[in-house]
């Protein structure tokens, strides 16, 4: 496997090809702004020591008849089993850290023979890999993951690895267990959207509105809404009730990972589970040094899926 490298030299031609101890330390040092994790809040989290989450589902024919003497049973029951695939993820990171004695970052290293004691490590563990997972996680694998082949040997990105919610919602269509509402292109001016949601709204069971959790959508897409909202309504309703569709308490918002997609969906509290094995793994490294290199690895499980499909409710866009 190649060698993960540490590009240091820009610092060298700036402050030279040696360290000399000063006041610098590890606050001046600027990271680039990585994307949170917002996305798997819409969903229950479920610790589990399996690789997939299993559950059933029930369902009851009209039981509720009118009076007659005879005795006339009625309520046929069915039952179905619901799998959601839990898939195995990994951090695989290697560097010899020994170039940075002679540079500006010299503070990072130590008197240490074991390069994985230096403080270097520490800082690269908790402000740049952790950091860069959750980031890799939120915009290009919780929404738009399709799972598929690996090379052996071949580092593989994190999207061909879990399948994603778009793929999940769509999986769910083509087996006719969610019906999509069909709405057409969303429009893009901001009026027509809201009242593209509106209508999307309009469509949702009533019984189960009180259920529902957010309605979930690109960031593009969630500034249109509250654009659309100052505009249709001429600004009468106070700032937080930007988010919320009109005569409902359906809140609206927009994701990072939904980036680039119209897709638009919502779901009953509950039916949307995130099961994730070895949890722990995700912030917790296993470090191993060979002469002067530090190997790091980590691995765990995870995946999504909604339990009934019947409860998932989206638009007819970016079906495929």
């Amino acid at each position: 496997m190649p060698e993960v490298t540490v590009n240091i030299a820009e610092l060298n031609a700036e402050f030279g090809a040696y360290y000399k101890k000063g006041t610098q330390s590890v606050k001046d040092i600027r990271h680039k702004i990585l994307v949170m994790n917002e996305t798997d809040e819409l969903f229950v989290k479920q610790i589990t020591n399996d690789t997939r989450l299993e559950g059933g589902t029930a369902e009851i024919d009209p039981v509720l008849q009118a009076y007659q003497d005879a005795f006339t049973p009625k309520g046929d029951l069915s039952f179905g089993a619901r799998v959601i695939e839990l898939f195995p993820l990994k951090i695989d990171w290697e560097k010899n850290p020994t170039g940075i004695w002679k540079s500006w970052l010299g503070f990072l290293a130590s008197e240490s023979l074991d390069r994985k004691e230096w403080p270097f490590m520490r800082y690269v563990i908790d402000k740049l890999i952790i950091p860069k997972a959750t980031e890799d996680w939120e915009i290009t694998a919780v929404f738009n993951g399709v799972v598929s082949a690996i090379t052996s040997g071949i580092a593989k990105m994190v999207s061909g690895g879990v399948n994603g919610i778009k793929y999940l919602i769509n999986k769910s269509i083509t087996a006719g267990d969610t019906i999509p509402f069909a709405l057409g292109t969303v429009p893009t001016d901001p009026v027509l959207f809201v009242g593209y949601v509106e209508r999307f709204c309009a469509q949702l069971p009533k019984e189960v509105i009180p259920f529902l959790q957010t309605l979930a959508m690109s960031q593009t897409l969630h500034k249109r809404f509250k654009e659309g909202m100052r505009l249709k309504y001429n600004m009468n309703y106070k700032m937080a009730d930007l988010t919320t569709v009109i005569d409902t308490t359906i809140i609206v918002k927009g994701y990072r990972s939904h980036e680039g997609s119209n897709k638009m969906w919502t779901t009953i509290r509950g039916n949307a589970v995130m099961g994730v094995k070895h949890s722990g793994n995700e912030s917790v490294f296993q470090m191993e040094t060979s002469k002067r290199t530090v190997s790091l690895f980590t691995d765990f499980w995870k995946g999504m899926g909604f339990w009934q499909g019947e409860y998932l409710y989206t638009n007819d866009q970016d079906l495929t």
